[in-house]
């Protein structure tokens, strides 16, 4: 099963010093969306939960800020 997004507890994953950014473009092609700086979800990872991410609609925007949640099943 192919992941529809990845979310990370810290910023992004490319490099300050990297050209371009490797990260982004190997996934947001396959539309595998990046979610970053997620914190206090209260879930362990042995815990299955739905993610649910309530961004902003920015016209032409390439990123928003979100209110992320987590729905322990």
């Amino acid at each position: 099963m192919k992941p529809s997004a990845i979310g990370l507890d810290g910023p992004d994953r490319d490099l300050p010093d990297a050209h371009g950014f490797p990260v982004h473009d190997a996934l947001l092609p396959r539309g595998i969306l990046i979610v970053e700086n997620l914190a206090n979800l209260g879930v362990s990872k042995s815990e299955t939960f739905e993610f649910i991410g309530l961004s902003l609609k920015i016209g032409d925007g390439t990123g928003s800020p979100m209110r992320a949640m987590a729905v322990v099943d």
